[in-house]
């Protein structure tokens, strides 16, 4: 297993700031299955721990094929599918951690990479539990609006 290291910040005259840092874990010739990271831009933090499923087919393999159908004389609509198809498996499945709203957040998503459950301490101590259905909607939350 691989595991890669990226950080960095960097300011510039006008006082803009950015910084991060990234540990990540590779799945045997395939990019993270498992990463902590940290982002800061002039105070927007967001860091956490996701988990990511990977495809079994070596990550130069699909950059390879995805470069062969970009260059193709397919329609647009047709590259899209194409490489849907391609990287299909290349999901991020869970994250644990903070995003840039304050909030703490624990969120499991389905096989296609979409969020279908969310739980939440928002940055007044609320917390809350939500259930999405597959294009995003909440179907039920915890404790109910009022």
């Amino acid at each position: 297993m691989w595991r890669t290291y990226i950080f960095g910040s960097k300011k510039d005259d006008i006082g803009n700031y950015e910084s991060y840092a990234s540990l990540t874990f590779d799945q045997y010739k395939q990019d993270q299955v498992v990463q902590m990271h940290y982002i800061d831009e002039n105070e927007q933090k967001n860091y956490g721990i996701s988990i990511y499923d990977r495809p079994n087919t070596p990550l130069p393999d699909l950059v390879e094929k995805t470069h062969k159908i970009q260059n193709s004389e397919l329609t647009d609509e047709e590259i899209d599918r194409a490489l849907e198809n391609i990287w299909e498996g290349n999901t991020p499945r869970a994250f644990m951690g903070k995003n840039s709203k304050g909030e703490i957040i624990v969120q499991l998503s389905d096989s296609k990479g979409k969020p279908r459950i969310r739980m939440v301490v928002d940055q007044n101590d609320i917390p809350r539990m939500e259930f999405l259905d597959g294009e995003g909607e909440v179907t039920y939350k915890v404790p109910p609006e009022m």
